[in-house]
């Protein structure tokens, strides 16, 4: 439709030099509904002022007028392309587009769990800012990872309709493994794979009747036994909960918006946390008691995972991207697959949001979690 759109606006142009003050303003790039609507009401008044002067020929100025109208049609495609975009169902319900930051609840199994709106960007990474990275659209992110009652809600619906897993899950660092949820269900799922964890994010789209996103050769992954299929696993354009990539793991735990304070980095238009913060200190991680507000890490863990959302969250309103465990993403090291964030028996330089480590996908242990997100599609 918009190549349709160029050649037509261009022919236009070209046939009618006398309106050409119709398209100042006309960029291709980023033509929105509302610009090709003022340029349509101009060209209209510079026809309509032709017709009145009697200065070009009727059947000239008749072909004109059905161009006017095709205009029309392809703004209205435009139009209707619009409302059914990313935003399409939140803008439905609210009548505006998400801000940044917004929240959203979604509830499986009797188990409600939170996300937040973080932006496309680009931002500075690596310990020392002096690198950058991309993330070209925006996408939700969970306020806390993946608590053992959820991974247990899940599971059990998963393993009714066609699902496998190699690892049962462990509640925090010393609970039960596979068990019912108990008093500590709001701490983190451990000794549960990578592999484990696509499997289980497939499920959890289809129970909430999204589009799994992790594929094997077209086809969903539903067996984390079959270590082929995980190993290769396809990330799939799909509207379902999924593992964030390291960039969108390190922007989320860096963006500080418009809030300029305790050495933020101006980048992009936003100001980012340094990289040897820990996500949302107001120091870097040599501050213990700075680095204890925000994190679950070896100074003050007392030996084990913790609670889930219990320290201060950082800008985007989300918990423990520092400490209590390291984070998977989907991004792959060689064998391995990239983990963020440090863990509750790390020491603070391993809070650092700069700081990349990495995990064996088909590897459990007591310091691995999982924070999910969804790109709206």
């Amino acid at each position: 439709m918009r190549t349709k759109l160029a050649l037509l606006l261009v022919f236009v142009m070209l046939i009618t030099p006398g309106t050409v003050g119709a398209f100042g303003e006309w960029n291709d790039s980023d033509l929105s509904s509302e610009t090709l609507e003022d340029i349509i009401v101009r060209l209209e008044t510079d026809v309509q002022r032709a017709v009145e002067g009697a200065s070009a020929h009727p059947a000239f100025l008749a072909a004109l007028e059905g161009y006017i109208a095709e205009l029309y049609d392809l703004l209205s495609q435009m139009t209707s392309a619009a409302s059914d975009s990313q935003w399409g169902h939140w803008e439905a319900e609210t009548g505006t587009a998400p801000a940044i930051g917004s929240q959203v609840a979604h509830e499986a199994g009797g188990v409600v769990f939170n996300m937040r709106l973080a932006p496309a960007a680009t931002f500075p990474t690596g310990l020392d800012d002096d690198g950058t990275a991309a993330v070209d659209t925006p996408f939700w992110i969970a306020e806390t990872v993946v608590t053992y009652e959820l991974w247990y809600a899940v599971r059990q619906w998963a393993l009714g309709n066609g699902y496998t897993f190699a690892n049962e899950g462990k509640e925090g660092s010393h609970g039960d493994v596979g068990q019912a949820p108990s008093i500590n269900r709001r701490q983190p799922v451990t000794l549960a794979s990578w592999n484990d964890t696509i499997v289980w994010a497939n499920a959890l789209s289809e129970m909430l009747g999204y589009d799994p996103v992790y594929t094997y050769q077209g086809q969903v992954i539903r067996d984390a036994t079959d270590v082929t299929a995980c190993q290769n696993a396809v990330q799939e354009h799909a509207n379902g909960f999924r593992l964030p990539t390291s960039a969108e793991w390190e922007l989320a735990a860096r963006f500080q918006g418009s809030d300029s304070s305790y050495g933020a980095i101006s980048a992009g238009g936003m100001y980012w946390t340094p990289g040897t913060y820990a996500s949302g200190a107001t120091a870097n991680y040599n501050d213990s008691a700075a680095t204890q507000e925000v994190a679950w890490f070896a100074d003050n863990n007392e030996g084990s995972t913790q609670d889930v959302g219990l320290k201060r969250p950082n800008r985007l309103g989300l918990y423990d991207m520092s400490g209590n465990v390291w984070e998977w993403t989907f991004t792959p090291s060689n064998s391995s697959r990239v983990v963020r964030g440090g863990s509750y028996n790390y020491r603070g330089h391993s809070q650092q949001i700069g700081n990349v480590s990495r995990g064996i996908p088909g590897g459990i242990d007591s310091i691995y979690g999982r924070r999910l997100v969804r790109t709206e599609l």
